[in-house]
């Protein structure tokens, strides 16, 4: 496909500020009768399509059926790249990646042979996906087409946008190990963004020959599987930080990559002053607590002895305040331990029934107000540190409470998932999650802020304490929510 960007899309928008494709900021308000008036997705003079995080089509209106003589089963439920097939590896796939990764709508004009003609292309993100509007444009572009034109107005849309991006090829040894790729194609942000200059062509290895072997992993995992990815990276040759999104483009034989990334040096240097400051902190607070803690119970014993029930209940309240002040500064630090890339783990073989029992019956008697029920299946002895894993499993016990209504029910349940790895759920019956939420849930510092949800204690740190001591010992976690219903917390170990 050949694309060329509208020259004037004001017309779409009621603020009258023009929005070229790729500025990154959403204009106020877009005029756009789909989303004004809900009936114009099934009366649409326009062909309309939908399609999940996933790239599964979800919705394709009669326009789209009749263009392509296909019906609802040939489409709902397809991936977008079966359907046209001719789009992954053209520069609107790349463009729609971009709205998938960055939120950002795009307004263009592509020809679009499985339509036989140009077409103005609205492209939506949404909270599922993206949706997707083609108007008929004939009138906007000549019968022939200016190849060289068009490559230049593509290449300026991508020199246009603030992330770095490049193409890239990687390189396989003979045991289809990755051991370099090789730049195909840049962008002016790019070179802002690495301070490399001429890179295609080049080898990375070539460039910096020091360049550190994850990067290496991970895009020839994205050129193998043709999964894509997100994750924050260091990459010290070049002294700097990046967060990136890869996906593959092209067919799988070509292992090429699309990367679109930003440089976050200065975000994970502020990062890094930020967790000195609280590990330091942390640190000078634990002394005069641990004082506070063995005093506090010297004075219980001598109460105790005294029988005085009045001071007894509120040194009981005294002591539960230190042990909650406890728990903040041991977060706190095991929070400045992870984001510095280290968090000790002290591995034996154990009964994780047994230790989710212990968990279980402890915060039953710290919550009597909310009924714990457990439910276990035999599973063998897994190989993991048992002091962290009680962390998580507390953590994740602490916030279903914390979201559950006096007497709701929360349940803890163990299963077997394969050979290789078991699973533990913690599911509860409270108020659940936004929508908008589930994707920030595990990230560090992060509270749910909800004009719908009521506010709750705390700092952010518990799941995300959780998921990487999780993640530390190979296992992964997830969420399944509905709102106003509950939440299911679950964590796969592996049993070795």
């Amino acid at each position: 496909m050949k694309q060329q960007l509208i020259d004037n899309p004001l017309f779409f928008y009621k603020d009258h500020t023009p929005i070229p494709s790729l500025t990154p900021r959403y204009p106020d308000k877009i005029d756009d009768p789909w989303t004004a008036v809900t009936t114009y997705r099934y009366d649409s003079p326009a062909s309309a399509l939908s399609f999940d995080r996933h790239w599964q089509c979800t919705y394709a209106n009669g326009r789209v059926f009749r263009a392509l003589q296909k019906n609802a089963e040939d489409l709902v439920g397809r991936l977008v790249w079966e359907i046209f097939p001719e789009l992954e590896a053209t520069p609107l796939g790349s463009l729609y990646r971009c709205s998938m990764h960055d939120g950002m709508p795009r307004i263009l004009v592509d020809y679009i042979p499985a339509f036989s003609g140009w077409y103005r292309v609205t492209i939506r993100p949404t909270a599922t996906g993206i949706d997707t509007v083609i108007h008929p444009h004939v009138d906007l572009m000549p019968a022939e087409t200016p190849t060289s034109a068009l490559e230049e107005k593509y290449h300026k849309l991508f020199n246009s946008i603030d992330e770095g991006f490049c193409l890239i090829e990687v390189m396989f040894d003979a045991h289809q190990h990755p051991y370099d790729y090789r730049f195909l194609e840049t962008n002016d942000a790019f070179r802002r963004q690495t301070d490399i200059k001429n890179a295609v062509g080049r080898t990375m290895r070539e460039i910096a020959p020091l360049h550190e072997d994850h990067w290496f992993e991970i895009y020839g995992k994205v050129a193998l599987t043709g999964e894509p990815i997100r994750f924050e990276n260091r990459a010290a040759q070049l002294r700097r930080w990046y967060e990136v999104y890869a996906f593959r483009v092209g067919l799988a034989e070509q292992r090429q990559v699309a990367v679109l990334f930003k440089d976050i040096t200065e975000r994970k240097k502020t990062e890094h002053l930020k967790d000195e400051f609280i590990n330091i902190a942390s640190h000078e607070l634990n002394t005069p607590l641990t004082g506070i803690k063995a005093y506090a119970q010297l004075l219980m014993r001598e109460l105790l002895q005294l029988g005085d029930s009045k001071k007894i209940a509120l040194m009981n309240k005294l002591r539960h305040h230190v042990d909650r002040m406890a728990t903040l500064i041991s977060n706190l630090l095991d929070s400045s331990t992870i984001t510095e890339g280290d968090l000790p783990l002290i591995k034996e073989h154990f009964d994780i029934n047994e230790l989710v029992a212990e968990r279980v019956n402890e915060f039953r008697l710290l919550s009597q107000d909310h009924q714990i029920v457990l439910d276990t299946v035999p599973i063998k002895p897994i190989w993991a540190d048992r002091h962290r894993i009680g962390q998580a499993l507390g953590n994740l016990l602490s916030n279903a409470i914390k979201f559950s209504s006096p007497g709701g029910r929360i349940t803890v349940s163990t299963a077997t998932v394969d050979a290789k790895q078991l699973k533990i759920s913690v599911g509860d019956h409270g108020v659940g999650i936004p929508t908008a939420s589930l994707n920030h849930v595990f990230d560090r510092f992060f509270r749910v802020n909800d004009a719908n949800m009521p506010t709750y204690p705390g700092m952010g740190l518990g799941l995300y304490i959780a998921a990487q001591i999780i993640r530390h010992h190979g296992g992964s976690i997830t969420v399944q929510n509905q709102p106003q219903k509950g939440a299911m917390f679950s964590f796969m170990l592996p049993y070795t």
